[in-house]
C-alpha cells in the first residue's frame, strides 16, 4: 500500500478550472506488527476545517483516518447558501488532504463537504463538512468563546481565573473532539510554597464554545501545575471519552453533586505552620467523570496516600527532603495500554526520591486497581529517578506499553524494567530518533544540584528506550533546565537535540554548531516538510540550518502562553484537518481560545497522528506537570521510509459502516397511508394548540401542527428490529412550515405505567419514559442529536452534530432507518449512519413514535422488520 504526495492543488480563479501540478512521491505504508492484538482507540470523523486564509482564498483540509484504506481518494464540494453543492475537483484527490478554493463567494454562508472515494465509488459514509458564516473574516484560527469563572477572595486576598492547560476527547461520540480546559486561579502555588489558593475549575466546551459542564474540585484540592493532572480518554470503549483526575471531600461534579463530605475542610489554617494553606490531611480520591455530562461515574481511594510526609525525598533533584508536602504532592499521570488492547490509567506520585506508580482500569463502570509500583526508600535503585513529566510507549516491542518517568521505566506488568542511574530529570522526549538503530530512544536533561553535585549526574543524556543503555551523556554536574529533541536539520540524519552546553547536537551527541534555536520548548509540524518547527510563547518559528538562525512563521496576536517561563500553549496536537498539528492559545483576557491551523500547502499525505497510539497517548499526558511536546511511536523526519499503519480497532466505526442490517429481515408491519388514519393503529398525542392536524393525503401521513405532536405506532416492538420510512419537512409558505424537528422516539416504555399513551404532546410530558430519541434540526434548532431518556427526567445526550451536512434541507425526502440489534441502536439517513450506540443497558422492547413540533411534515412507505 502507498501514499502519493503532490506539489499543489488549487482552483485557478481566472480560468475557473482545477489545476494540478503533480510531483509524485511514493511513501509506503506498512502494516503493524503481526501477532499483537489491536488497540481499542477512538473512531474519528473526517475533521474538515476551512479558514479564510487570504482575501480571495479559503484553505480546506481534512483527516485521513488510520483505519481506512491508503487508496482512499476524495471529492470536495462547495455549497453557497441554499444553492446546490458544486464539486470543485475534476478527478478524485488521491495525493493530499488539503485544497485551496479561490472562487468562493464569501458574502454568503459557505459549506465545504469532503466525501471519500474508494475503488472509483463516492461514499456518503465518512463524509464531513465545515461551514464559514457569511463575511467570515480573514484569520488563521477557529475562535472558541469560553466563560471564565467569577473571581473571589480567600484570607482577604482576591484572585481571578485564567485559562490554562487543555486536553481533548470525543465527549459525545460524533467522531470529533471537544475541549477540556483547566482554569488556574491567580494565587496558584507550587507545592513548597505555603498559602491558600482558589479552587481548581475544569470546563468542557464544544469547538463552537458551548459549555457542556463545569467541575469544581473544591477547597481540598490545591491549585497549581504539580497538583491536578487531567486525563481525557475513552477508557471503556463506548465511543465517548471519560475524564479522570484526583478529587477530595467537597469536589462538585458537572451535575452539581458532591463527592465525599462537603462539610470537611482539610486545609491548614495555622499561619506559622510550614503547611499553612496546604492540604496534608484528609482522604484523597481518584474519580472518573462522564465526559459528556461531567457526572462522577466512579470514585476510589487514591493510591498511594501522602504519608509519611518526609518519606518522599532522597538522592534525586537536589537530594533534599521536607515534611511540609513539598515533595509528597508532586504528580504526573498518563494513559497506557498495559494489556495491549484496553487503555488503563496510571497516576504517579513523587518526582525526586520515592516514586509510586498506580495503574487503574475503568471497566463496566468500575474503577479498580491493576498494580502498584513503589520505589520506596532511597536505597532502592529506582529511587531518585523520577521526572517532572512522563512518557508512554511500547519500548520492548511486546505490544504493551511501558511508562518512562525520566531515568527509569516500569514494565506493563508493574515491575521495574530498568533504571539508568541518570537521576532526576526535567524535559523528556521518547520516539525513534535514529533511523539507523532499531527501536526508540529517550532524550532528557537532568538536574544536578547541591547534594547530588558530587555524583556528576549528566545534564544531558540519551539512552535506548528498550533496555536503558546509555548512548551518550554530556555536561556532568551541570544543572540543565530545558532540552528538546526533534528533526530540525535535514542535512544531518536523525534527530537533533539541544539544551545545556554543547550547542545544537546530532543524534549521536556531536556538536553541529554552537548556535542553537531561539527557543528550547515545544516543537510542531506546521509548514509541510518532514522537519519540525519551533513552538514557544505565542510564536511558531523555523530553524534555518543554512544560516544557523531562526525565522518566524507565525505570531498569534493578542494571544498569550501559559505556565510562566515555561511559556507553553494550552495544547498542541493534530486536532483536525490534515496530518499537521494545531496549536491552542488563550487570549490575554481568557475569554477566548484560538485554535490555529496551518494554511501552507504540503506535498505529503499521512493518516492522522491521533491514530498513532503513542502520539495519541502523548496528547493525553501533555497537560501534566511540566508540559512536553508529543512524539509518535515511529521515526518521523527527513529520510523516513514510511508511516506504519496503526494496528488499532475503532468499534464504533465498524458499527456505523456495516450496512448489512439495512436489508433483509421479516416484514412485521407496513403502512402506505392510502387510507385515513386508523386511531387504533396510530395514536396521536398533540399539544393543546390551534392549527394541529394529523391526517393522510396522497399516500402520505401528514403532520401539520403548531405545537408538539407524537404519533405512536400501537404495536409493541421487541428484540432486533429495523424501522424505515421516507420523510420530508415541507417549507412552502404554510402557516406551520418550519425547517426543524424531524424527530423520532423508539423502544419507548413507561416504567411506572403500563398505559403508555396518556400524554398531551408537550415534550416535557415524555420525561418519565425510557426511550431512544433522534432529532434532526435546522433553522433556529441547529443541532442533530441522539439521546437516551432514562425515565427519571434525564435526557442523556449520546451524540450530536452541528455541521450543515447533518442538518435538514427544506423539501428534501429523507430515507430514515432505525435499527436496534444485539444491544446496538443506530440511526441512518439516506444510507449513512448518523448515530450508533452500543448500549450497556439496552432497551429491548417498546413503542415507536414520530415526533415533531411546529412543523409541516410528510411521511410515506413505513415498514418494520424483525431482523436476525
Amino acid at each position: 500500500m502507498f501514499i502519493l504526495t503532490i506539489k499543489a492543488c488549487y482552483i485557478n480563479m481566472q480560468k475557473r478550472h482545477i489545476s494540478l501540478a503533480l510531483t509524485a512521491v511514493i511513501i509506503f505504508i506498512f502494516w503493524g506488527s503481526p501477532g499483537n492484538a489491536q488497540r481499542q482507540m477512538e473512531a474519528l470523523g473526517r475533521g474538515v476545517v476551512a479558514v479564510h486564509s487570504s482575501e480571495k482564498q479559503v484553505f480546506i483540509s481534512w483527516r485521513l483516518s488510520g483505519t481506512e484504506p491508503a487508496t482512499t481518494a476524495f471529492n470536495i464540494y462547495r455549497q453557497t447558501g441554499e444553492q446546490t453543492p458544486v464539486r470543485l475537483n475534476r478527478t478524485p484527490l488521491t495525493n493530499v488532504t488539503w485544497f485551496i478554493d479561490s472562487l468562493a463567494n464569501l458574502s454568503a454562508s459557505t459549506t465545504w463537504q469532503v466525501k471519500p472515494v474508494l475503488n472509483g465509488k463516492e461514499l456518503t459514509a465518512g463524509a464531513g463538512a465545515f461551514t464559514l458564516p457569511a463575511n467570515a473574516p480573514v484569520q488563521q484560527y477557529l475562535s472558541v468563546p469560553i466563560q471564565p469563572p467569577p473571581g473571589s477572595s480567600i484570607m482577604n486576598q482576591a484572585y481571578t481565573f485564567s485559562a490554562n492547560d487543555a486536553s481533548v476527547g470525543d465527549l459525545n461520540g460524533d467522531g470529533e473532539y471537544e475541549l477540556i480546559l483547566k482554569w488556574e486561579p491567580s494565587n496558584a502555588k507550587n507545592p513548597p510554597q505555603p498559602g491558600f489558593t482558589g479552587p481548581q475549575i475544569i470546563d468542557a466546551y464544544t469547538l463552537t464554545g458551548k459549555l457542556l459542564w463545569r467541575i469544581d474540585l473544591g477547597k481540598n484540592i490545591r491549585s497549581g501545575a504539580a497538583y491536578t493532572q487531567l486525563l481525557v480518554y475513552d477508557l471503556d470503549g463506548d465511543g465517548r471519552a471519560e475524564v479522570v483526575c484526583k478529587t477530595a471531600d467537597g469536589t462538585i461534579d458537572g451535575k452539581g453533586r458532591v463527592i465525599g463530605d462537603s462539610t470537611k475542610d482539610w486545609r491548614t489554617f495555622t499561619e506559622k505552620d510550614p503547611t499553612y494553606g496546604k492540604i496534608v490531611n484528609g482522604p484523597e480520591y481518584l474519580t472518573v467523570f462522564d465526559g459528556l455530562t461531567g457526572a462522577a461515574l466512579a470514585t476510589s481511594t487514591f493510591i498511594p496516600d501522602r504519608y509519611p510526609l518526609n518519606g518522599w525525598g532522597g538522592i534525586g533533584g537536589n537530594g533534599g527532603n521536607d515534611n511540609n508536602g513539598g515533595r509528597a504532592d508532586r504528580y504526573t499521570a498518563g494513559i497506557a495500554y498495559l494489556d495491549g488492547v484496553h487503555p488503563s490509567v496510571v497516576f504517579v506520585r513523587g518526582w525526586y526520591g520515592r516514586s509510586v506508580l498506580a495503574a487503574w482500569d475503568y471497566r463496566n463502570k468500575q474503577l479498580t486497581s491493576r498494580w502498584v509500583f513503589d520505589s520506596k526508600d532511597a536505597g532502592n535503585p529506582y529511587s531518585g529517578m523520577g521526572n517532572h513529566s512522563l512518557t508512554v510507549g511500547d519500548v520492548d516491542g511486546d505490544g504493551k506499553d511501558e511508562i518512562c518517568i525520566g531515568a527509569m521505566t516500569v514494565d506493563d506488568d508493574g515491575k521495574g524494567l530498568y533504571t539508568t542511574g541518570l537521576r532526576h530529570g526535567d524535559a523528556l522526549h521518547m520516539t525513534c530518533m535514529n533511523p539507523d538503530r532499531p527501536g526508540m530512544e529517550v532524550f532528557g536533561i537532568h538536574e544536578s544540584e547541591e547534594k547530588t553535585l558530587a555524583l556528576q549526574t549528566p545534564g544531558v543524556a540519551m539512552f535506548d528506550a528498550k533496555d536503558g543503555k546509555i548512548l551518550f551523556r554530556l555536561a556532568p554536574g551541570v544543572d540543565v533546565g530545558r532540552g528538546v529533541a526533534a528533526d530540525i536539520d535535514p542535512t544531518h540524519k536523525g534527530f537533533e537535540n539541544w539544551g545545556g552546553p554543547g550547542g545544537l547536537r546530532d543524534v549521536h551527541g556531536k556538536t553541529i554548531t554552537e548556535r542553537t534555536p531561539s527557543s528550547t520548548n515545544f516543537v510542531i509540524w506546521w509548514d509541510g516538510d518532514l522537519t519540525r518547527e519551533l513552538l514557544d510563547k505565542n510564536r511558531i518559528d523555523k530553524w534555518d540550518w543554512k544560516n544557523e538562525t531562526t525565522n518566524n512563521l507565525l505570531t498569534a496576536e493578542d494571544c498569550v502562553a501559559n505556565n510562566g517561563t515555561k511559556a507553553t500553549p494550552c495544547l498542541s496536537a493534530d486536532l483536525f484537518g490534515d496530518w499537521r498539528e494545531e496549536v491552542i492559545w488563550r487570549t490575554a483576557d481568557s475569554k477566548e481560545l484560538r485554535i490555529y491551523t496551518t494554511t501552507i500547502p504540503t506535498t505529503h499525505r499521512f493518516y492522522t497522528l491521533m491514530h498513532d497510539p503513542q502520539y495519541r497517548l502523548a496528547i493525553a499526558w501533555q497537560n501534566v506537570s511540566y508540559n512536553q511536546p508529543p512524539h509518535p511511536g515511529f521515526y518521523f523526519g527527513e529520510g523516513m521510509t514510511g508511516q506504519p499503519r496503526p494496528d488499532i480497532t475503532t468499534p464504533r466505526v465498524q458499527q456505523q459502516t456495516d450496512a448489512s442490517s439495512l436489508t433483509g429481515g421479516t416484514l412485521i408491519y407496513s403502512d402506505n397511508f392510502s387510507k385515513p388514519v386508523d386511531p387504533r393503529q396510530w395514536i396521536v398525542e398533540a399539544a393543546p394548540e390551534e392549527r394541529a392536524s394529523v391526517h393522510t393525503q396522497n399516500d402520505q401521513l401528514v403532520l401539520d401542527t403548531k405545537g408538539g405532536v407524537t404519533v405512536w405506532l400501537n404495536q409493541l416492538l421487541k428484540n432486533n428490529i429495523r424501522i424505515e420510512y421516507d420523510r420530508k419537512v415541507v417549507v412552502a409558505g404554510g402557516v406551520n412550515d418550519r425547517l426543524s424537528d424531524l424527530n423520532n422516539f423508539w423502544m419507548a416504555k413507561d416504567p411506572g405505567n403500563k398505559t403508555l399513551f396518556t400524554r398531551n404532546g408537550v415534550l416535557e410530558s415524555y420525561d418519565s419514559l425510557q426511550l431512544y430519541y433522534a432529532g434532526m434540526g435546522g433553522n433556529s434548532n441547529r443541532t442533530t442529536r441522539f439521546r437516551k431518556y432514562e425515565g427519571n427526567g434525564e435526557r442523556k445526550l449520546l451524540q450530536e452534530f452541528t455541521d450543515a451536512t447533518h442538518l435538514l434541507q427544506p423539501n428534501k425526502i429523507y430515507h430514515i432507518a432505525i435499527i436496534t440489534k444485539n444491544g446496538v441502536t443506530s440511526y441512518w439517513v439516506d444510507g449513512q449512519c448518523y448515530f450508533s450506540y452500543n448500549d450497556p443497558s439496552p432497551l429491548k422492547e417498546g413503542y415507536f413514535g414520530f415526533r415533531s413540533t411546529k412543523s409541516h411534515q410528510e411521511v410515506s412507505q413505513f415498514k418494520v422488520f424483525q431482523v436476525d
